[in-house]
């Protein structure tokens, strides 16, 4: 899977310039036309059309037309020329998508066309010369760019009350890894290649783009790190391509530029506004996205993005009533508080002057600022009035979950980023990404660095997250090796680790003596290494746990889940998804002893603990719902068991692959139960 190897003279590049084959920005630019490339004007045009959206698909069909715009994610836009003839049979079907932006009509008779066109708001117009219509969609889409009320406002909500029922209304776990993303890419190095990596990117993307390639050479050997709002205020590629990185969480993406936001911190905190401030900030929101803020007065809410704001309402006011929105969005104006004297803050500031546009008065606040939500007016022209807070980083409960991942992943030390950045993608379930990146950084270490065991150690990890065992074991073999290899002494506690990790490999293959086996000599080691309180001695206890659930002696395994459970809490946050992964174990173990409300009690301290401390979508969020079905099977309560293996379902489903074995036994409790309620 990985080639070690010596020192590499260059760094292994994660995403190369043949990896692009999507669009790196919001926008898509699809043409729709029988004649679309039979005319050498209309080839021509698609050359100019590119320098406004670079993305250009072209068809003669217009179902496979339609099956591609409804392919696209609904943070996506779509910009649509399409023929007189095509257009009043497609318009209609693909009107309220939300990726739809705008349609231009070319055709040969403008009258016929405006009869059916008019009723359609997303038609900006209908032309019969190609020089007009070419022009009109350059102005529309400078428009759109410098108007950002229509791009999607990345966010996400921490709702501090019954966060697993509430988790329409946010997901409690990505806003934390979100967090913890951005603070571990602005930990790590950056390097003189990061730049001439991302312009390759760009290079490929943009291929053909004479105009953007050209502002892509300006930027190769101009860019420096006090011009890096500058470059970002600018209408060019860079703003498009980091906003669209930061919405998707494009890791390799993000990666690269890295830099950019590291940079544009610096900016903010050397130019950061002094005084407090009333900024505002006009959007266009989906319906679904207004009710889930609605939903979440009073709580916390994540901007993933640099958030562009004005010290005038009228200018943000007007960019908003200016804006075209269909019935399924909302115009919202956000009025934000913001004062740099409440305590430690993301930077914000007014870019006058490090801006490419020194004329607005732009305050920039930095990605990532958390933000209290306030009061919701609607006033005469429905826009709907929000009010935000900018909170202070110790103004939130989140504060000592965020802490204890930072000191869990120690990415604030730059020796150790990259492997820190592999953890935090492992935590965030990220597992493909996560190989990548320990192949790169294995190919990156000389051969006796002191990483490579860990490394090892984390692509077990991974293999076994995905069920791949014997891979798993051939990963912590190799990791047993190198760190016994290197170990002078008997009581070394990283080789403990490792036989912990290789008992868990042989439970899961069912050879439970094997892993007993295992496990007995990592206690030992833990025995001469440590005190009784060492959380080593916890994992451990934990997978005898494990075992002794599976040898059908429930009795033995609570009591080491117990032990495990009291020496975590010594070490962990109450909100900890360690906490809340014994009290699923705790939970397993009482039904085992048919103890079914303790069971049930736990499932549920459980899910409290991981909404606030996973995505809602995660296996360890199944898992509690599949125990709490299982304690309903076993009560033949079975609705209310089919209703607990359904969410089990979902979970698994969305974050293990098809053959996973939680994924098959979960499938067979629901037909089980089934059978019973028919």
């Amino acid at each position: 899977m990985c080639a070690e190897s010596k020192k590499a003279t260059t760094p292994t590049t994660v995403m190369s310039a043949s990896d692009v084959q999507v669009n790196l920005e919001t926008f898509y630019l699809i043409w729709l036309d029988a004649a679309v490339n039979v005319t050498d004007e209309n080839i021509e045009s698609q050359k100019l059309l590119r320098a406004s959206i670079n993305y250009l698909e072209i068809f003669d069909n217009d179902e496979k037309c339609e099956n591609y715009i409804q392919s696209l994610s609904v943070h996506d836009r779509v910009v649509l020329i399409v023929s007189g003839r095509f257009g009043q049979f497609i318009v209609p079907r693909i009107h309220p998508l939300r990726q739809l932006s705008a349609v231009y009509v070319y055709c040969m008779n403008k009258t016929e066309h405006l009869q059916w066109t008019n009723r359609f708001q997303k038609v900006n117009g209908v032309f019969v010369k190609l020089k007009d219509l070419i022009d009109q969609i350059q102005f529309d889409q400078k428009k759109r760019n410098t108007n950002q009320t229509n791009e999607e406002l990345p966010f996400n909500i921490f709702n501090s009350t019954n966060a697993q029922e509430r988790s329409s209304t946010g997901m409690n776990g990505q806003f934390v890894h979100s967090q913890v993303l951005i603070d571990c890419l602005l930990g790590m190095q950056s390097t003189t290649t990061l730049k001439n990596e991302l312009v390759a990117i760009c290079e490929k993307a943009y291929k053909g783009n004479s105009a953007v390639l050209g502002t892509l050479r300006e930027f190769k050997q101009s860019y420096s790190f006090d011009r890096a709002i500058w470059w970002y205020t600018r209408d060019s590629f860079l703003y498009r391509i980091l906003n669209k990185a930061l919405r998707e969480q494009n890791i390799d993406l993000l990666f690269l530029l890295r830099f950019i936001i590291s940079d544009m911190k610096q900016q903010l905190k050397k130019y950061q506004c002094s005084s407090r401030l009333k900024l505002y900030r006009g959007q266009l929101m989906s319906v679904d996205e207004l009710e889930m803020l609605k939903n979440s007065r009073g709580q916390l809410i994540s901007i993933n993005s640099f958030l562009s704001t004005s010290v005038k309402q009228e200018v943000a006011y007007n960019f908003l009533m200016d804006s075209i929105h269909a019935d399924d969005t909302a115009r919202v104006l956000f009025e934000i508080v913001v004062d740099p004297k409440v305590g430690d803050i993301k930077p914000f500031a007014n870019v006058r002057l490090l801006s490419y546009f020194p004329q607005e008065e732009e305050v920039l606040i930095m990605l990532g600022s958390i933000f209290k939500l306030g009061s919701f007016n609607c006033n005469s022209d429905q826009v709907w009035i929000i009010q935000m807070t900018l909170c202070h980083e110790d103004d939130h409960e989140l504060k000592f979950v965020i802490e204890q991942m930072k000191k869990n992943h120690d990415y604030t030390n730059s020796e150790k980023s990259h492997l820190s950045f592999c953890s935090v993608l492992f935590e965030m379930g990220k597992y493909d990404h996560a190989v990548k990146y320990l192949c790169n950084l294995l190919n990156e270490l000389s051969s006796d660095h002191e990483d490579i065991a860990r490394c090892y150690d984390m692509l077990g990890d991974v293999a076994r997250k995905k069920d791949k065992l014997d891979l798993g074991l051939e990963w912590y073999s190799k990791s047993l090796k190198t760190k016994t290899k290197k170990s002078v002494t008997n009581n070394n506690p990283e080789i403990g680790k490792s036989y912990v990790n290789i008992s868990r490999i042989h439970r899961k293959k069912s050879n439970l003596d094997l892993a007993m086996e295992a496990l007995k000599n990592a206690l030992r080691i833990f025995e001469r290494a440590y005190d009784d309180e060492h959380l080593d001695m916890a994992d451990c206890l934990n997978s005898m746990g494990y075992i002794y659930m599976e040898q059908k002696k429930p009795e033995r395994a609570m009591d080491c889940f117990q032990k495990a459970l009291t020496i975590d809490e010594k070490h962990f946050t109450a909100c900890h998804a360690r906490l809340g992964i014994l009290h699923n174990s705790l939970a397993d173990a009482h039904r085992g002893l048919q103890k079914y409300e303790k069971s049930l009690e736990h499932a549920n301290t459980a899910l409290k603990i991981f909404g606030k401390s996973l995505p809602t979508r995660h296996h360890h969020v199944g898992w509690s719902f599949e125990i709490m079905g299982n304690v309903y099977e076993e009560k033949k309560e079975f609705v209310e068991a089919l209703k607990h293996f359904r969410k089990a379902e979902s979970n698994y489903c969305s974050t293990l692959p098809t053959n996973h074995r939680y994924v098959a036994c979960i499938k067979k409790s629901i037909e089980r139960v089934s059978k019973q309620i028919k």
